[in-house]
């Protein structure tokens, strides 16, 4: 026959089953702080990846912009190339030996491009010069016209707009502030209205992209840019 409980072994048995339901919480709340933790891993490494082309052509469209206006004191530097003969392999070479190039933190450039954008505001470019207005304007359509590959990776990023918002990836709201600050940079350097509008839009996405992306990396100034294989055998 079974013993009688007693009043000590009904509050062991509760005891136990208490002990035991308050570890399987502590190991379902561990299981799921672990699960979370992996999956921020795994948007940080995937978001590392899917936008690293737009952090790259970002980062050159901020790299050639600086290098350039370094170049407006220049007298011997030509603005009147072709667009397209600036990014070219041949001249990016040919520059890169006769200019040194520069390392700057991503916040050192920021800094340099406010001050850009306040010497080239609307007011300031009334009363510049001819000569020195023509560089400064010939400065932004060279940055302008190399803007195309950053261009197409934002239509790639927008056309994916529902799937990345439904992986977690970027929101649709944000992709759409992407898609017009992008259109919008390239448009405001080629009308010589305030080019301080172009450059404030210019951070605002490279530092959006750098947050969503992790990137950290620093700021060559220097003419860089895409490079085909026709235009190296060239």
């Amino acid at each position: 026959m079974l013993a009688p409980l007693t009043t000590v072994s009904v509050a062991n048995v509760a005891s136990s089953i208490g002990c035991s339901g308050f570890a399987a919480a502590v190991m379902a709340l561990f299981i799921e702080l672990e699960s979370k933790k992996k999956e921020k891993v795994r948007l940080e490494k995937v978001r590392s990846v899917y936008f690293r082309e737009l952090n790259n052509q970002l980062t050159m469209i901020i790299e050639r912009l600086l290098w350039l206006e370094q170049r407006l004191g220049d007298n011997d530097f030509d603005w009147d190339l072709a667009d397209a003969n600036y990014v070219s392999f041949r001249y990016m070479v040919e520059m890169s030996v006769k200019y040194k190039s520069e390392q700057v933190s991503f916040e050192e450039a920021v800094e340099r491009l406010n001050q850009i954008g306040n010497k080239y505001n609307y007011e300031n470019m009334k009363n510049t010069s001819d000569d020195l207005k023509h560089r400064i304007q010939r400065m932004f359509l060279i940055v302008a016209s190399s803007t195309n590959y950053m261009i197409n990776e934002v239509r790639s990023i927008n056309i994916d707009k529902i799937l990345l918002d439904a992986e977690n990836y970027i929101s649709i709201d944000v992709n759409k502030k992407l898609m017009f600050n992008v259109s919008m940079i390239r448009s405001f350097m080629m009308i010589d209205t305030n080019y301080k509008d172009a450059i404030a839009m210019l951070i605002d996405v490279a530092s959006m992209i750098r947050e969503i992306g992790g990137y950290s990396n620093d700021v060559s100034i220097g003419l860089h840019g895409n490079v085909s294989l026709l235009d190296i055998r060239n």
